[in-house]
């Protein structure tokens, strides 16, 4: 785990619209062939989806990241069983690249535009890169941050002016909740899902951050 003292990946200064200058902690393991689950969403030739993915993240305001997205139009390839497996899960997702200073994309989550279960779908040890339990979304080095389960809460949040990361779920790691101590946060506001696991999560959530102060 290091900070980056000068943050210039996608994610960091585009995405959440951080200056360069403002340290962010995250994390950079491996990393993944975004290739193998789409396409830049603006170059897909899969209009269905393009048109769709473009609509889901107008109707949120958040037209000015588009660009940054993946649209999951590979169908899956029957000569690689391992792809198509991986092809399968994020096929039809509007996914979120997190790349690093390196431009190489180290995770990635990808939330379905139908009905598919689970809504979202995290790439993991398999994919060659790291895993959700241990990054945040890039946040301002603030003593208060607010807290979401996803990547999409966050965003709007940003929008809206306030310091957010996510977890790209509805529990916190250890992990995770170091990188916050470590980051300088003093003061978290849980904002999750108003369902069973979101309430559930907050409850957890609440805990291991008081545990460690």
């Amino acid at each position: 785990y290091r900070s980056l003292e000068s943050v210039t990946s996608l994610i960091a200064s585009e995405l959440s619209g951080l200056s360069p200058s403002e340290p962010t902690i995250i994390v950079e393991n491996g990393s993944i062939n975004l290739s193998k689950f789409g396409t830049p969403i603006l170059e897909s030739k899969n209009e269905l989806l393009k048109e769709k993915g473009i609509k889901f993240l107008a109707d949120r305001k958040l037209e000015r990241w588009i660009p940054l997205f993946i649209i999951g139009d590979c169908p899956p390839d029957s000569n690689n069983d391992a792809e198509s497996e991986y092809n399968q899960k994020f096929f039809g997702r509007i996914i979120l690249p997190f790349k690093a200073n390196s431009g190489k994309c180290f995770f990635a989550q990808g939330r379905t535009l139908f009905n598919d279960k689970p809504k979202y779908f995290n790439t993991s040890r398999e994919f060659g890169g790291t895993i959700a339990s241990e990054i945040l979304l890039p946040y301002a080095s603030h003593k208060t941050v607010f807290l979401t389960e996803g990547f999409m809460d966050a965003l709007c949040l940003k929008l809206c002016g306030f310091n957010a990361t996510s977890l790209q779920g509805a529990s916190i790691s250890q992990t995770q909740a170091r990188l916050l101590k470590a980051g300088g946060v003093k003061h978290v506001v849980v904002l999750f899902d108003s369902d069973i696991a979101g309430h559930k999560g907050t409850a957890k959530v609440k805990r291991n951050l008081l545990d460690i102060g």
